[in-house]
């Protein structure tokens, strides 16, 4: 069996501190004499909320190591490896430097968990042996690399412009420049051409995440010009023939990423699905989430799936390939039914004659995916359905998600067909309820049918919109419906905390609007708010979305500010237009490239 790492093609972090968490990584590894895997760090409550600290065994492993004293606990308490959220921590060290992933130590915990509350967990390291690349590198320059990299010890920095750096960034360009990834397009990303060709990192993913390595001046052969604030070749023929070799080395060993899923698979212990049952904890099987942006409604979904689904069992199709039971559609205004269910494909035969074939889509796949495996929870995410028709998008399969028009308790042979034993099973009356599949090809006699299976869940998440239309009434009689409305307590800052708190109050006294709640702001954004700039960065997405989107005239959205507490002694009441308020605000927000003009 296999276990997926996903590169997190959605993350939107910056691993700012990158090379800092590699090297802390590596020198752990040594002390404790180089293992496979390693349990590391201790938990302690720092003003309420649970942290991380080094050991005291680390503490005197890593002051024998530096042959000092002044590594202590304080010191080291800003380290990545503690203070750093572990998913940003993943894609950056198992992703791009390939050298080690993290776990949680308590492996009932989702990898999501330290998104939002401030708190850090108990983590262990597993090393690959690009470690030992790294080892085979470093040995020869221990003094050097000591002197280089104490500084993360004590709450300091590297040098990056030290020699060391820079010969150290040869090393590490190889290990970065052997990622490749597929954006939602499947169009191939990596570092190279992400920094280069498009002049930015792709918007989130794997590039993204360290994108600090070139503007650190690490990488070889590309520069970050920070007059001009764009990437370049340090040398256009060094750059064209280091891209060459790059490719080939790429060509022959590739990581094992796959287009449906963009996940690499890694072995682990086989395990068998035939020995469990389904698990009938009352999870809804139809579930609407629906609020504003910035409710956590993705994030909600995600917990019901890491606490209900058991992800962590792997199960194999009949051709022994782990399958993947959770599929996420975003959903939007060029979705279409042939996608997403069912089409016609357009071949050309050996004799260049077009052939035409029906296409099973991605929705419909799934469904059948799930069909077969009836034990084991799968879960349809289908986000932002108010961009689209769900009739006309999913069509028959809305007659059949209602619970009782489901299959349960019936047993397939998944090595057969899977419309064969759809087919039987609605012959011999397991399966009541069930539609039957257009043919879209003339001469084909075989009538196809469909049921909607017990294991499968249906999961869809939604925005307002400005014709109030979210779901049409027919799936509405059909699926549990709750409301997500900000949360305040989750926000890190006190004051910004109490000003989005007021805000919201505000929105709803004080706009004339048959439903205020629509307008409501979220909290995601206003989450790791903690000084003027930022806040300012925040509340810009506001201004533009009450101007913008949601066509708010400025004496409301005047009224609202002034019944807002607003943090950090900010004054906004002297502005009278939309104008002079944005100008204000792009000029606060630390926008470089607007305040210069």
């Amino acid at each position: 069996m296999n276990k997926k790492i996903s590169p997190r093609l959605n993350i939107k972090s910056s691993l700012a501190k990158h090379l800092d968490a590699l090297l802390t990584a590596y020198v752990l590894w040594v002390i404790n004499d180089r293992p496979y895997r390693l349990a590391y760090a201790e938990e302690q409550l720092e003003n309420g909320k649970r942290a991380l600290f080094f050991t005291d065994e680390e503490v005197a492993g890593l002051n024998s190591f530096f042959n000092s004293t002044d590594i202590t606990q304080a010191s080291s308490n800003k380290n990545p490896l503690l203070n750093t959220q572990i998913e940003p921590l993943q894609v950056g060290c198992i992703n791009m430097y390939k050298a080690f992933n993290l776990e949680f130590q308590d492996k009932a915990k989702p990898e999501s968990c330290e998104r939002t509350g401030g708190e850090r967990f108990l983590k262990e390291l597993v090393y690959t042996s690009a470690i030992d690349l790294l080892d085979g590198f470093l040995i020869e320059k221990l003094q050097s690399f000591k002197g280089f990299v104490k500084p993360v010890f004590l709450n300091g920095d590297l040098d990056l412009e030290s020699d060391f750096a820079k010969n150290l960034g040869k090393l590490l360009t190889f290990l970065v420049e052997q990622t490749r990834f597929n954006d939602n397009q499947q169009k191939q990303h990596d570092f190279l051409r992400d920094a280069v060709d498009i002049g930015d990192f792709h918007e989130n993913g794997p590039s993204r995440i360290i994108k600090p390595f070139i503007k650190s001046g690490l990488h070889d052969f590309v520069k970050f010009n920070k007059d001009e604030k764009q990437y370049a070749c340090v040398n256009d023929n060094d750059f064209a023939n280091y891209r060459q070799r790059a490719d080939f080395f790429a060509a022959i060993f590739s990581p094992n990423y796959t287009t449906d899923d963009e996940s690499v698979e890694v072995p682990v212990v086989k395990d068998r699905e035939a020995k469990y049952e389904l698990d009938t904890t009352d999870v809804p099987l139809n579930l609407l989430l629906k609020g504003v942006p910035g409710t956590g409604k993705s994030r909600a979904i995600d917990n019901i799936i890491d606490k209900n689904f058991d992800l962590g069992r792997v199960i194999n199709d009949a051709a022994g390939t782990p399958i993947n039971r959770v599929l996420r559609v975003n959903v939007h205004s060029a979705s279409t039914n042939s996608s997403l269910m069912q089409g016609i494909s357009v071949t050309t035969g050996s004799k260049n004659e077009i052939l035409y074939d029906e296409k099973i889509g991605l929705v419909l796949n799934f469904v059948l995916l799930a069909t077969q495996h009836p034990t084991s929870r799968f879960a349809l995410v289908l986000e932002e359905i108010q961009e689209n028709s769900l009739n006309a998008l999913i069509g028959d399969l809305i007659y059949l998600v209602e619970k009782s028009k489901r299959t349960f308790n019936y047993t397939i042979d998944s090595a057969k067909p899977v419309f064969d034993e759809i087919y039987r099973l609605t012959i011999d009356g397991t399966a009541k309820h069930f539609v039957t599949i257009p043919t879209l090809i003339n001469g084909s006699n075989v009538e196809k049918r469909l049921i909607m299976p017990g294991n499968l869940h249906l999961f869809c998440t939604s925005n307002y919109r400005d014709d109030q239309k979210i779901i049409e009434d027919n799936l509405l009689r059909r699926i549990d419906v709750v409301e997500l409305y900000p949360k305040h307590d989750v926000i890190k800052q006190a004051e910004v905390a109490e000003f989005l708190k007021s805000l919201n109050d505000a929105i709803l006294n004080d706009i004339n609007e048959l439903q205020p709640d629509r307008l409501l702001i979220g909290h995601a954004n206003w989450i790791d708010v903690d000084d003027t700039a930022s806040f300012y960065r925040a509340l810009l997405k506001v201004v533009v979305e009450f101007k913008d989107i949601k066509d708010i005239e400025y004496n409301q959205m005047a009224k609202v500010l002034s019944g807002a507490k607003m943090p950090f002694g900010i004054d906004l009441s002297q502005f009278d237009n939309y104008m002079t308020l944005v100008e204000h605000i792009q000029k606060e927000s630390g926008y470089s490239f607007v305040s210069s003009q």
